[in-house]
């Protein structure tokens, strides 16, 4: 699957790519759920984002013939809980752990890298959406 939409994208320019990244990872991920161990007050905290990529700027590496860029993502329901079944809803960027923001941003990079071979910054806005 990887060969096929690195074809596509090599055959597309640079705003196409964008809408093409932006369409697959919309479609293929939406969520990220992680959970993150408390130490100081030993406690496992259940973290669930929903998310969807709202923009991806994207252009062709002057280093390699890969693409570099952002994509911008709009949380839409954030979810958390201690016993992993009953969950809140979240409406504030400072009721999740602050690392949980650095490996949803890791995860999307990733995903990204790996089917598109872009590197890519991922802009998060913590605004939500109802």
């Amino acid at each position: 699957m990887k060969s096929i939409i690195r074809k596509i994208l090599k055959e597309h320019r640079d705003e196409q790519a964008g809408q093409i990244i932006k369409d697959f990872m919309n479609e293929t991920f939406d969520t990220y759920i992680t959970s993150y161990y408390n130490w100081w007050d030993e406690i496992e905290i259940y973290v669930h984002i929903k998310y969807k990529v709202t923009r991806v700027s994207v252009w062709k590496s002057e280093k390699s013939d890969n693409y570099e860029g952002t994509v911008y993502v709009q949380i839409i329901k954030t979810k958390i809980t201690l016993d992993g079944e009953n969950f809140e809803d979240i409406t504030s960027y400072d009721d999740v752990p602050e690392v949980t923001w650095d490996y949803l941003t890791d995860d999307i990079s990733d995903k990204v890298r790996k089917y598109f071979s872009a590197d890519v910054d991922v802009d998060v806005d913590f605004t939500y959406v109802d």
